[in-house]
């Protein structure tokens, strides 16, 4: 072997132990760092629960405003009062740290003309890492606003106009009877519905899910329909296009005598009319 490839070999060796102690030293470092100066640290959970009750006499509405929370309203008969159970979590990198952000985090309740306003109050304008989740229990014929920014809406058993907007999360509507009119919007999430009503208007948008409406066989719906990415199923019945029109992704139809305006829109997903 001669002296030049002996070198050549030396040379070689020594860059790969250079080259391969470095990788590891950086290796280190990065999994190092975030212990070091806590980057993304959230590891330590704090929760706390409320229990909130009031008279419903006089109050017909009630408007539910939270971020990064879910909110579930349920409709009972026999409810003379409202019952609102607060679940608040906050996350920090010390427990210490998570429990004073927890402390922060607080209800208001007040009273507007016939509307009850739940409002979620953070106590700080930087809300990561925080949640206040709410679950509802008032009268079947009470309307309902709710809004909440990451997290899901479920609504069971009310009767009355029903407005729901979240940004991140899945809508669920269930009642017996009614609702009598329902605007719900998510950007990111499905949609479904199974109601009971007579007539009325049923506005139903998102952006990325599918949208699933079951309603009685017998009730007459005016729908309009439209996705980009998906299909449309009008299911059961016998549905006249007369004046209107139908493809996969786009429909516009009328069963019976109309009396229920369906309204339905989604970027990604299909729609659905099912027998209820």
């Amino acid at each position: 072997m001669s002296k030049w490839v002996k070198a050549l070999l030396i040379v070689s060796a020594i860059w790969l132990v250079v080259f391969g102690a470095g990788g590891m030293l950086f290796s280190a470092g990065l999994n190092l760092l975030p212990r070091f100066v806590n980057i993304g640290d959230s590891s330590h959970r704090a929760e706390h629960m409320e229990t909130y009750t009031g008279d419903m006499t006089n109050i017909e509405q009630i408007d539910v405003q939270t971020r990064n929370g879910r909110i579930r309203l349920v409709g009972d008969n026999a409810a003379t009062q409202i019952t609102v159970t607060a679940t608040y979590v906050a996350r920090d990198s010390s427990e210490a740290k998570a429990e004073e952000r927890l402390s922060n985090m607080k209800t208001v309740i007040t009273t507007e003309g016939d509307t009850l306003r739940v409002k979620a109050d953070f106590g700080a304008e930087r809300v990561n890492n925080q949640s206040i989740s709410y679950e509802i229990t008032l009268p079947t014929n009470a309307s309902a606003i709710a809004d909440t920014s990451n997290g899901s809406i479920e609504v069971s058993e009310l009767t009355g106009d029903l407005q729901l907007e979240t940004s991140n999360g899945e809508i669920n509507i269930q009642s017996t009877e009614g609702p009598s009119g329902i605007d719900a919007e998510t950007s990111n999430g499905r949609i479904v519905v199974s109601a009971n009503p007579t007539d009325g208007r049923y506005q139903l948008n998102t952006s990325n899910g599918s949208i699933t409406v079951r309603l009685p066989e017998e009730l007459g719906v005016d729908v309009t329909a439209s996705t980009s990415n998906g299909s449309v199923d009008l299911g059961p019945g016998q549905w006249a296009i007369t004046g209107g029109k139908i493809s996969t992704k786009n429909v516009s139809a009328q069963r019976g005598d109309g009396s229920l305006e369906l309204r339905m829109d989604t970027s990604n997903g299909s729609i659905t009319i099912e027998k209820r």
